[in-house]
């Protein structure tokens, strides 16, 4: 690690003889401070055992890039192309959880009337 100037600030973190993998890593620092990367507030350098250098990228990960893209519209910054985006139409679907048409639960008022007529066939038959 290079030393620093005595009114330089910043924390340097070491990891040795790990399990981890380093791209573990490199997505977990992704993942938890990606908006202070993208700022440029935090500047992470990642060095194998052999020596190679590697930066975080959170911007090139799909699956984190809607978070970031949702930062960049609260602070402001939002790239045009994110208020432009075509929006998918809302599904009219039911939950899996919600009983399909085929299995839909009786209303109390049908199932009140279902019980009444079926009590009344059985006392005439």
């Amino acid at each position: 690690m290079p030393p620093r100037d005595p009114d330089e600030l910043g924390t340097s973190v070491m990891i040795v003889d790990t399990d981890v993998a380093l791209e573990d890593i490199v997505r977990g620092v992704e993942d938890f401070w990606g908006p202070r990367i993208q700022e440029g507030l935090l500047e992470p350098v990642y060095v194998d055992a052999e020596g190679r250098e590697s930066f975080a990228k959170p911007a090139s990960r799909p699956d984190i890039r809607p978070f970031i893209d949702a930062y960049d519209i609260a602070v402001g910054r939002a790239p045009r192309r994110i208020w432009s985006m075509q929006r998918s139409p809302v599904s009219t679907m039911p939950p899996r959880w919600m009983p399909r048409s085929s299995n839909r639960m009786r209303s109390p008022s049908a199932e009140v009337k279902r019980r009444s007529l079926a009590s009344s066939r059985a006392s005439a038959g």
